[in-house]
């Protein structure tokens, strides 16, 4: 059984005629925002660089959230049949010092019906949780895409044609055109009076701190990692830019798994800092050390960020004084917790990975490969 439930202390919000999910808290000032029920549009791109393409509208559609699966429910065939292939998108909040907003894409296209299977059955979830955002894009014929965003308003982006199409589905949901469904305040902005919080109900355990056993959006980002094979969405693998494009260079990287042991088949969480030019480098990186550490089995990615030197331990600090190029610097056994533990044991149970072939952190996959380590202390 899936370790998500919803909190049953909070409060709903409203923001002027809208009713807001329960994963956002209003503070003093969010009046401002400005946000209505409704829609706007406008025309995207008409052109590719390589050949012609019908013209696309852009639609943005905020309604209050009791409304929102009954209207998604409407929206998602725009996408194409039961059979299209789609890729499932989900976004959140990066602890990468580089960037703002991490984004995930499914490795592979899945059939929309089974992506809306999984979207059914974690819906009020995925509605209620303002950590993430997700959606669906399909690239038959014509490029077209439903993203429910952070806000959980709905970006919708589909041929011009559909134009007569989309207008109907709203207007049997009494929505009528607005000149903008937001005001034009930028998410930090909104974040200074709009907050983001837990949904998730601690698991009922009798301990002192019920906290400790209260999952988070980074047990469900796992969970959906494995539902949709996410990986994450990068435009090159072989370089390393901030969101401004600029080059980064090589940069301190932490990477933190979950690793079985091959003769205890005990878990274990590994934390690994690790100084690569770019993320093909460091997946590389991670791969030439794995074949020093044959005894740990990789079983699931928890977190890929870049780091400022400055938040680096002082074993990371010593390492990089002595060691040059693309070099795993320190590397920490960790005992698992309990929560993580068991949805992980449930992953494997739910979504059993071949044992010959271990994911690696970008999605692929190498051969026979595993890590090391006698202990849970470090094993640089």
């Amino acid at each position: 059984m899936l370790p998500f439930r919803l909190r049953s202390d909070l409060t709903r919000h409203r923001l002027g005629d809208v009713e807001l999910a329960l994963g956002l808290e209003c503070h003093d000032g969010s009046g401002a925002l400005g946000i209505r029920a409704g829609w706007s549009r406008e025309q995207v791109s008409t052109l590719d660089s390589e050949f012609a393409m019908e013209p696309r509208d852009s639609w943005h559609i905020v309604v209050d959230r009791h409304v929102l699966p009954k209207l998604l429910q409407e929206l998602w065939p725009l996408l194409g049949r039961s059979s299209t292939p789609v890729f499932p998108v989900v976004e959140l909040g990066s602890r990468d010092a580089f960037r703002a907003v991490d984004t995930f894409v499914g490795a592979d296209p899945l059939p929309l019906a089974d992506f809306l299977s999984t979207v059914q059955n974690l819906q009020t979830l995925l509605l209620e949780d303002a950590h993430l955002a997700f959606g669906a894009y399909s690239d038959e014929d014509v490029p077209s895409e439903v993203f429910v965003d952070h806000w959980k308003g709905i970006a919708l982006t589909v041929r011009a044609s559909a134009r007569e199409r989309v207008e109907t589905i709203l207007e049997a949901f009494d929505l009528a055109q607005v000149e903008e469904t937001w005001s034009k305040l930028d998410d930090r902005q909104a974040e200074q009076v709009l907050s983001i919080r837990n949904i998730f109900e601690p698991i009922p355990s009798g301990i002192p701190d019920p906290a400790l056993l209260q999952p988070d959006v980074d047990h469900f980002l796992l969970y959906l990692r494995r539902c949709w094979s996410l990986v994450p969405n990068l435009e090159d693998w072989e370089s390393n830019l901030d969101e401004a494009g600029r080059s980064l260079g090589r940069c301190l990287w932490m990477v933190q798994a979950v690793v079985r042991g091959q003769k205890s088949n005990q878990r274990a969480r590994l934390v690994m800092w690790a100084q690569a030019a770019h993320p093909r480098a460091l997946s590389k990186t991670l791969l030439d050390w794995a074949k020093d550490h044959p005894e740990w089995a990789w079983e699931d990615e928890l977190g890929t960020d870049r780091l400022s030197w400055e938040d680096a331990p002082p074993e990371v600090d010593l390492a990089r004084k002595v060691v040059q190029g693309d070099h795993v610097l320190h590397t920490v056994l960790e005992e698992l917790d309990p929560l993580t533990a068991d949805l992980v044991d449930l992953l494997a149970k739910e979504f059993p990975i071949d044992g010959t072939r271990r994911e690696r952190f970008d999605g692929e996959f190498f051969d026979g490969e595993s890590f090391d380590g006698e202990s849970f202390d470090a094993i640089d």
